[in-house]
């Protein structure tokens, strides 16, 4: 197979933008889509070989999987070794079981299930996986296992057959992704049967390639077209796509069709050549494999170690730091083991086979030891973990009270509505999941209480929240019982940090208008954010070798910017004539805040992850909500 600097060029503008999105800089928000590039490139270059050995009568399985095995285990087990001590001595026990599996998971080629049953590429708490990453890696390994099989298969009924099918895989594949990407997201992203159509992109440009090159447009300034082209459809997602953008689906269609473009028309006298062959780019794509091995993990260890979200400039520090680190796996690890005077193919195998059993049984053995925390953690430190395992029935006495989007019908919201003592007629509690922590501090009241809250739809009519489409008709749903209930009181209470990206004033305006029209006499009371910690309350005293009994305030980080928006939603709230209630001024003094309650049984923190309030936490706020305000 000839050699091509420009596919090398490519991979560099692949692993640079997936590196800076991970990073955190905004003006890559598209930047993974560099993975997609990575497929459509695999694909191109695995079909090109295994067609070209075929034409030749020189196929083995024997000898592609050696090869694949010297590309990509050997790195892959030495930055899986690297991790461990780090997560030993940073990890948090759950942290740590969670990062044993997924070990297992990467020997086994199967993290990209592991993390679709786990997490949403793009929450918060994925960005705390040093392993998540190899998600694509598993892709891959997944298709290596079943494409040469089939296109052996296939190749015996010849070109023509072989490519129509694979064309109709690829369009399964992708209507597929199409289908998914409203209901099943998270299975979309990371599964094999929604991605392979990017991986056949590049297959179906290596059948065109190496059977009809002449075909292809000859002329200079119609391959200076369409390169630039393919560029572009890179470039212009990497910068303009977001979290948010339904993706794989219809939107990685630009990505990966600009990356066929390349491989087609790239040729070596087009401005995209020169570029892409230029030695930065090519130096980068050499050693792309290794930097996408390295970057997740720093990125993942630096936030589990700091708890404060670390700036831009040190991102930036860690983004080069992997470099380094590539440049050096790819000179002393990955080039030594594809060297086959070093290695010989049984000596490849064996130390794969060895290699895999070794990840499992690590992974098994910190799995079956919770991670051995009592090794690493002393007794006062595990007493404060053990709230990030919080027993929520402690909150929801009836489980987790949440009505979801098959509960808007008043036949199935008493199901997961509480109501206490009066049929709740005088107090009626509305809001997202921190509404629902705060119901176990107004239960038992002789005023009564309607319980309706929502995971993570804040109490605001007329308002959309991305990933939770289902919270207007919920919030519609819950105007009407409203309605009917006219409650002496109504309080409404969410984690408003959460939404500072709607317009609030606007929202709030519209829905204390709309109460008012169904039930004029209810007195509307406004709960603003709980106190937010840039990670879990609990972790921040450990790490500070603090315990609930040498503590009673710390300083948050966001404290300015809670207060902020506490004036945008108290200046609303004057206007309209509803009550506010601070919970900044009742938890925090200037910008530290209460951290535990001493309660019966000794002393409880106030939440027990970054917001949510625990039984203590919520009886408190309880008694100050309605101390303020007369029923």
């Amino acid at each position: 197979m000839e050699y091509r600097r420009e596919i090398d060029g490519l991979r560099a503008l692949a692993v640079v933008p997936v590196i800076l999105f991970h990073a955190g800089f905004e003006l890559f928000s598209g930047g993974y889509v560099g993975v997609d590039v990575f497929f459509v490139i695999s694909g191109y270059l695995i079909t090109t070989i295994i067609i070209s050995e075929i034409q030749l009568g020189q196929f083995s399985f024997a000898s592609f999987y050696e090869r694949r095995a010297r590309r990509i285990l050997p790195a892959m087990f030495f930055v899986v070794l690297a991790c461990l001590p780090f997560a030993w001595l940073w990890m948090f026990p759950d942290q740590f079981v969670d990062f044993a599996q997924s070990v297992v998971a990467v020997a086994l080629f199967s993290s990209n299930i592991l993390f679709w049953a786990e997490s949403d590429y793009f929450a918060a708490a994925a960005e705390l996986k040093p392993l998540l990453h190899t998600w694509s890696l598993a892709v891959e390994e997944q298709y290596y296992l079943f494409f040469p099989p089939l296109l052996i298969a296939l190749s015996r009924l010849g070109k023509r057959t072989t490519v129509s099918v694979l064309v109709l895989i690829g369009a399964g594949s992708l209507y597929l992704s199409w289908w998914g990407i409203n209901s099943y997201q998270t299975a979309t992203f990371y599964l094999l049967p929604t991605r392979l159509w990017e991986l056949l992109i590049g297959s179906l440009c290596a059948f065109y390639l190496f059977y009809r090159k002449d075909e292809v447009i000859s002329k200079l300034w119609q391959n200076e077209i369409m390169a630039g082209l393919g560029l572009l459809l890179i470039l212009i997602p990497t910068f303009t796509y977001r979290h948010d953008t339904p993706f794989p689906g219809l939107y990685a269609l630009p990505p990966t069709l600009g990356t066929a473009l390349l491989v087609l028309f790239c040729e070596k006298n087009t401005f995209a050549a020169r570029l892409l062959s230029t030695r930065p780019f090519v130096g980068i794509g050499l050693i792309s494999y290794s930097a996408y091995l390295w970057h997740q993990p720093l990125f993942a260890f630096i936030k589990i170690r700091r708890l404060e979200p670390p700036g831009d400039e040190l991102m930036l520090l860690t983004a080069a730091l992997s470099i380094l680190l590539a440049y050096l796996t790819w000179r002393y690890v990955e080039k030594p083991f594809r060297n086959r005077s070093n290695f010989s193919r049984s000596k490849i195998f064996n130390l794969s086979l060895i290699g895999s059993v070794a990840c499992i049984a690590l992974g098994g053995v910190l799995q079956l030891n919770n991670g051995f925390a009592h090794h690493r953690f002393s007794e006062d430190q595990l007493d404060l973990i053990s709230y990030l395992g919080y027993d929520k029935t402690k909150l929801y006495r009836e489980g987790t009270c949440f009505l979801t989007s098959k509960q808007t019908s008043p036949s199935f919201a008493p199901s997961c509505t509480v109501i206490t003592k009066n049929n709740g007629g005088n107090l009626f509690l509305w809001g997202d999941s921190h509404a629902a922590a705060l119901s176990s501090g107004l239960r038992g009241r002789e005023t009564g209480l309607s319980q309706y809250t929502s995971a993570g739809c804040p109490p605001l009519l007329n308002v959309r929240i991305h990933g939770r489409l289902q919270c207007q008709a919920i919030n519609e749903h819950i105007l009407d019982r409203v309605a009917r209930v006219k409650p002496a009181m109504l309080i409404l209470h969410a984690n408003w940090y959460r939404y500072k990206g709607l317009d609030l004033r606007e929202s709030l305006a519209d829905t204390f208008r709309e109460i008012r029209a169904v039930s004029p006499a209810t007195q509307i009371r406004l709960v603003g954010s709980s106190v937010q910690w840039p990670s879990p309350l609990v972790e921040f005293m450990v790490r500070r070798d603090l315990s609930l009994e040498n503590t009673s305030h710390l300083e948050t980080s966001m404290f300015q910017v809670l207060s902020e928006q506490d004036a945008i939603i108290s200046s609303v709230t004057r206007a309209t004539g509803v009550d506010f209630i601070s919970l900044l001024d009742f938890l925090c003094e200037s910008s530290a805040c209460i951290t535990a309650i001493k309660i019966d049984a000794g002393i409880e923190p106030i939440v027990w992850d970054k917001s949510h309030l625990t039984k203590s936490g919520a009886a408190l706020i309880a008694d100050y909500i309605l101390d303020n305000g007369t029923m």
